[in-house]
């Protein structure tokens, strides 16, 4: 892993990788030159793997195995329909993730958030009606992002649509995209006190967000108005490879269009990590259903 110190949250690390110390190949005979440098059952501590790992590992899959709740009804939020829709507008399961997390910020150490946002790439599938085990729910959201609160103006939001309008999955592009893989454009899911419209224009550098809605009040009106908003991590650190750091936006996207900047944001880290507080919510609700948030509201859409 390489970090650089004092810069902040510009840049702070470069790479992370994993180097092998040795490589593991069977199909090599102890009497073949190559054997020495290959890993062989002696060369790390058998013992320590079935004595302390191994244990871990079966700790590990009894909770993951763990029934959380129940999905009523998957017609909005199977993976099928979420692969569909996440790029190109509004999504269920986004809804009711960021719906679920401002209506559980109520506990959260600042306080309650106005709004919450996901990216869409996050979203990496869909559930299924009937019983909801704690690793089908980590598949949906299988990065450990942490929930980093925002000082926002409505000025900044508005900002923030209209880079996330150029970053839409635009209907001439959906034939030739793979909707079950990585659209690293950077598009973006939001709770539903923010409502706009996204106007496709002639271009991705021609898209706008319009009529845009902050808790049922027209933008214009909340410019200087400050707002929270609850961001997961990996946004508020930038997405490097989404551009919400000022960089070209990237993912097919044509015309060397500048991201908006987020880590220019005020942000109070919680410590609380997204997924946890999900989970913890679905716990209680014990159902997840229309009743408990999986709508499709119009919150987003696309002109």
């Amino acid at each position: 892993m390489s970090i650089a110190a004092g810069k902040g949250r510009d840049d702070w690390f470069s790479s992370v990788s994993l180097h092998a110390t040795k490589k593991r190949d069977i199909r090599v005979k102890d009497d073949d030159e190559k054997f020495a440098a290959l890993e062989q059952d002696g060369d790390y501590d058998a013992a320590f793997e079935s004595e302390a790992i191994a244990p871990m590992i079966k700790a590990l899959e009894t909770k993951m195995a763990e029934i959380i709740g129940t999905v009523a009804d998957d017609t909005l939020i199977s993976t099928d329909r979420t692969f569909a829709d996440r790029y190109v507008g509004e999504v269920a399961i986004g809804n009711f993730m960021n719906d679920t997390l401002v209506a559980r910020s109520g506990s959260f150490p600042g306080g309650k958030v106005d709004f919450a946002l996901f990216n869409a790439t996050g979203l990496s599938r869909g559930v299924d009606k009937g019983p909801l085990s704690f690793t089908e729910w980590f598949n949906v959201m299988p990065y450990a992002d942490a929930v980093e609160v925002a000082t926002i103006s409505g000025a900044q939001i508005r900002d923030i649509l209209n880079s996330n309008a150029k970053r839409l999955l635009r209907p001439e592009e959906i034939a030739g995209t793979d909707l079950g893989g990585f659209v690293s454009r950077g598009f973006l899911q939001f709770a539903s006190g923010i409502r706009y419209k996204i106007a496709l224009g002639g271009s991705a550098g021609k898209a706008t967000a319009t009529d845009i809605t902050l808790n049922g009040t027209p933008v214009e009106e909340v410019l200087d108005m400050s707002f929270s908003m609850a961001f997961n991590s990996y946004i508020a650190l930038g997405a490097f490879s989404e551009a919400w750091n000022g960089k070209p936006i990237a993912g097919g996207v044509a015309g060397e269009l500048t991201g908006y900047d987020v880590r220019v944001l005020p942000f109070d880290r919680t410590g609380l990590i997204y997924r946890n507080e999900i989970i913890a919510a679905i716990r209680e609700m014990g159902t997840i259903s229309n009743a408990t948030g999986v709508v499709m509201d119009g919150r987003v859409s696309v002109l």
